[in-house]
């Protein structure tokens, strides 16, 4: 299944925003290999209200997903990406 780039179940995040710590409840991914757009970044899919990094330590495993979603895209490494969480993801309500 290919995925378009402007397809509403994904979103993209700047690298250079990517790699700057935000404040609050973060995130830290460490050396894994991330589908990137050229232009718009990091890719996530978009599962209601939640934000699936497109990403895994296994460099192969992100470049079957990237060549069979993401033909647009191309893998990098990158060694350290920031997002934050709301703890509410995580808590039973």
């Amino acid at each position: 299944m290919i995925i378009d780039p402007d397809d509403w179940r994904i979103k993209f995040v700047p690298v250079e925003e990517a790699i700057v710590p935000p404040p609050g409840l973060i995130e830290h991914l460490q050396d894994y290999h991330w589908v990137v757009h050229p232009e718009r970044g990091l890719v996530f899919w978009v599962i209601r209200k939640h934000h699936s990094p497109q990403c895994n330590r296994d460099r192969s495993i992100t470049a079957s997903f990237c060549e069979k979603m993401y033909p647009w895209a191309e893998v990098r490494q990158i060694p350290s990406v920031f997002r934050q969480i709301n703890v509410n993801d995580y808590c039973d309500r």
